[in-house]
């Protein structure tokens, strides 16, 4: 029988969980009027990934499908990206700081090029960016897919559909139970 690749915080179980099935509190609409649009729909997310030990009843977050190290270093070269563009933005909102740069040799190489062709050192700038993007998403992607694809040979990954739980204690208290006859 196949196990999950998480276990319950409590009792350790890995065989059986369930997705929570609960009345609405309202909670969700009252964020949507008072708050905004985004608070109630992180609300409504945080609230589809609880799910329920079928052992213990403990109900918590539904742990995310781990990440392939592939993934992980396309995450952090992304992030890199976007800080090495924040000195980019800040230079050219504020020029005078560049001016504070102009002795450093580097520098000046890289500026007589963009003074040659500024066009052409923007368009091939966009071209690599572009590309550097669509490279580290298509690794996320593909490996991803192949560590879910080997997850789900191996585990089970998300929890079953709502059942209904047979307790001994709750079939007294059955619509349906039988009756005393008064004889």
């Amino acid at each position: 029988m196949k196990k999950y690749y998480f276990r319950c915080p409590r009792c350790q179980n890995d065989d059986r969980f369930h997705r929570v099935n609960e009345e609405a509190s309202g909670t969700g609409l009252a964020l949507l009027i008072f708050g905004g649009f985004l608070p109630a729909l992180i609300f409504a997310s945080q609230r589809t990934r609880r799910i329920q030990c079928a052992h213990c009843n403990y109900i918590f977050r539904h742990p995310p499908v781990p990440q392939s190290s592939v993934a992980r270093l396309s995450k952090y070269i992304f992030i890199v990206m976007l800080i090495s563009g924040f000195p980019m933005f800040i230079f050219s909102s504020n020029p005078e700081l560049a001016h504070e740069l102009r002795n450093v040799p580097y520098l000046n190489i890289a500026t007589n090029i963009i003074k040659i062709s500024p066009m052409g050192v923007a368009i091939s700038m966009g071209i690599m960016i572009f590309g550097i993007l669509v490279l580290i998403t298509g690794a996320w992607g593909i490996s991803t897919y192949r560590l879910r694809k080997e997850l789900k040979a191996k585990y089970k990954v998300s929890p079953e559909a709502n059942a209904v739980i047979k307790n001994n204690t709750n079939e007294g208290n059955s619509v349906d139970a039988e009756l005393p006859s008064a004889e």
